[in-house]
């Protein structure tokens, strides 16, 4: 072993040694910035976690109802420094409860954020929007939304979907013979449907759901209008939802409408990022 490299672990003892001897700290108040100096530097630190309790309250918190987010936000609004900030497009509404007042600038690191969660019957009928299905994945369909069904009524249109027949027939009209010989038949299709165990069950144009585009909101009425396609013998069966979008952003207007109510600053658009 080479003699240099104890005499080199000595000399770093010694400059260890040096260094803490150095350092000069008093007043270890937790909850104060200390300075500390050594040979080269000096150094800050706070003893904020080394306290019962931190400065001032600060993190994101998550909610996903807005009836969540007005409590938290009651709960934690001291002051006229707290701002709601509302995305209109996206139906996020964050809460800084420590923003920037007219009287004092603040951090603006406690925040509570509300990101409105889709309803699962609001993903279900919007997954086979604008869908042509099987006749069987149709009445599947139709099975697991019954709660979500106003008009007609569930069963109808369950017994409509498992039950439904689509027919062509052909009647011709006329025949004309051509100047090479030639004979040209013209004709009309007719596309004959029926349902029900009768074949006489009324097959409706549309369909009025109830459905709440947002978990832990009130549902509201949808429009479905109802379409079958018959394409070389299959059948298939569909709809189309009236309005999707604008029905979700007349629900993001209510809510801010709620949000409004409760409190005096509320803005359209985004707050600035923490500590700025």
């Amino acid at each position: 072993m080479s003699t240099d490299a104890p005499r080199r672990e000595a000399d770093a003892i010694i400059e260890v040694t040096k260094e803490s001897a150095a350092i000069q700290v008093e007043n270890l108040t937790p909850g104060h910035l200390v300075a500390f100096r050594g040979d080269q530097a000096v150094r800050i630190g706070d003893l904020e976690r080394f306290a019962a309790a931190p400065h001032a309250p600060r993190g994101l918190y998550h909610v996903n109802t807005v009836e969540s987010f007005i409590a938290y936000a009651k709960h934690h609004a001291g002051d006229a420094a707290t701002t709601m900030w509302v995305d209109a497009a996206t139906g996020v509404i964050v809460a800084v409860f420590d923003d920037h007042s007219a009287e004092q600038a603040r951090w603006g690191e406690h925040r509570a954020q509300l990101v409105l969660e889709w309803s699962p019957a609001w993903l279900r009928w919007r997954e086979h929007d604008r869908k042509m299905l099987s006749q069987e994945d149709f009445a599947e369909h139709v099975e697991n939304s019954i709660p979500d069904i106003a008009s007609p009524s569930a069963s109808d249109l369950l017994e409509m979907a498992q039950t439904i027949s689509m027919t062509t027939q052909a009647t011709f009209r006329s025949a004309k013979r051509l100047h090479d010989g030639r004979t040209q038949l013209t004709y009309n299709e007719e596309l004959q449907t029926s349902a029900g165990s009768s074949g006489e069950m009324e097959i409706p144009k549309e369909l009025t759901l109830m459905l709440a585009p947002f978990v832990g909101e009130e549902a509201i009425p949808v429009i479905a209008r109802l379409r079958t396609r018959l394409n070389r013998e299959t059948l298939t069966i569909g709809y189309i939802l009236e309005r999707p979008d604008e029905l979700v952003r007349e629900a993001v207007e209510a809510l801010t409408g709620r949000v409004r109510a409760e409190f005096a600053r509320v803005y359209v658009g985004a707050p600035p990022d923490p500590g700025r």
